[in-house]
């Protein structure tokens, strides 16, 4: 079961993918790691939760490994989006250049057609 939900969300370091460097890959490793650790420490939990309570937060025992794969791909999206978020508004300094963002018209689409 644990071994499914690791590979369901690409936890494995890929020798082709990993940092170069041996405390680099020493991290992505360790990071890697605690990843397995946190997915087994979710799905005990939730697995030693009784029927009635699964239903109470949404959830089925026989499902609860897409459950716990579910949950962990959305927070990564979520996180995902965040860094982005924090990426536009922090501008250009975080782009590299010096030059001002262009403010976009919702008007566009009537200055392209006249």
């Amino acid at each position: 079961m644990l071994n499914t939900l690791i590979d369901r969300l690409g936890i494995e370091v890929e020798p082709d993918h990993a940092p170069s460097g041996r405390l680099a890959q020493a991290k992505s490793v360790y990071r890697a790691w605690r990843a397995k650790r946190d997915i087994a420490a979710i799905s005990g939990a939730l697995n030693r939760l009784s029927n009635r309570r699964l239903r109470l937060i949404g959830m089925h025992r026989h499902y609860l490994d897409e459950a716990v794969v579910g949950l962990m791909t959305r927070a990564e999206e979520e996180r995902e989006i965040g860094r982005e978020i924090v990426a536009l508004l922090e501008g250009p300094k975080r782009i590299g250049t010096t030059e001002a963002p262009r403010r976009i018209s919702h008007d566009v689409e009537a200055r392209s057609a006249a």
